[in-house]
């Protein structure tokens, strides 16, 4: 009787110490959260999400010193810096997917920066001229890359069927492409179709654990209404400092799809 009277206090004693991590990594998010806005309101630096998260994290970290250091197991002085330097490194790569579930201005931020870079791709394919190049580049070499290049041109256009079916033939012809999967998971974002964007995100997760990954399952996860998803304004400004706009050249899309 004793021996379970020991044992469940052992459990309770240890559910104890696993709610105060969370409560100070929780507090430790929000902090972060209310750092970004406030420095993207000061416009000293810009308002780049990852630039704002790095700058804070570091900011806002001395406040967590000691909730970090009790997480500590390790005795001797060195293995107890080495340890000390994981949990910190740890939560600096956590933070980044994990914010997109509690922080709004971070997860907009994450989302204009995907709006700006299709914004870029269709300005590049905006003439007609691109998906004859396209087309003929996949007619001559039907090969993994080269549907992946068609399927970016339709993306761009907002022809998310035909982008669909490149990036799975993309996918068929080498299935350890990680591009045209990603892309394919993209396309089921946009047509909200989230059940088979997040399957595809979390075996590409699996397969090769990934912050990149981690960060687009849980947009996705918000998106599906597992963390109060919220609506992008209408009009998305521009992540970098300068709004000039410049019109697309041809080289820059020879580069972006490889095409002579």
């Amino acid at each position: 009787m004793q021996i379970r009277i020991l044992y469940i206090s052992f459990i309770l004693s240890c559910a104890t110490f696993i709610a105060e991590a969370q409560e100070y990594k929780l507090q430790f998010k929000n902090d972060i959260c209310d750092c970004m806005q406030v420095k993207a309101e000061e416009n000293k630096y810009g308002t780049n999400p990852t630039m704002l998260y790095q700058l804070c994290f570091q900011e806002k970290l001395p406040a967590y010193v000691t909730d970090i250091d009790a997480e500590i197991t390790a005795t001797e002085q060195r293995e107890i810096y080495a340890e000390g330097q994981q949990i910190r490194k740890k939560l600096q790569e956590d933070f980044v997917s994990e914010l997109i579930g509690t922080c709004d201005f971070y997860y907009q931020g994450v989302e204009l920066q995907r709006e700006n870079t299709l914004i870029g791709l269709k300005n590049i394919v905006a003439h007609s001229q691109y998906i004859d190049r396209v087309n003929q580049a996949v007619a001559m070499q039907p090969t993994a890359a080269n549907y992946i290049h068609r399927g970016q041109v339709y993306f761009g256009q907002e022809n998310y069927s035909q982008a669909k079916a490149d990036f799975q033939k993309a996918s068929e012809i080498n299935e350890h492409d990680s591009g045209a999967k990603l892309m394919l998971a993209w396309v089921h974002e946009k047509t909200q179709n989230y059940t088979a964007a997040m399957s595809i995100l979390k075996a590409l997760n699996e397969k090769q654990p990934g912050q990149n990954f981690k960060l687009l399952i849980e947009i996705v996860n918000r998106k599906m209404g597992g963390k109060g998803a919220i609506s992008l304004p209408s009009e998305i400004p521009s992540i970098n400092k300068s709004d000039k706009k410049e019109e697309p050249k041809k080289d820059g899309l020879k580069k972006l799809f490889k095409l002579e």
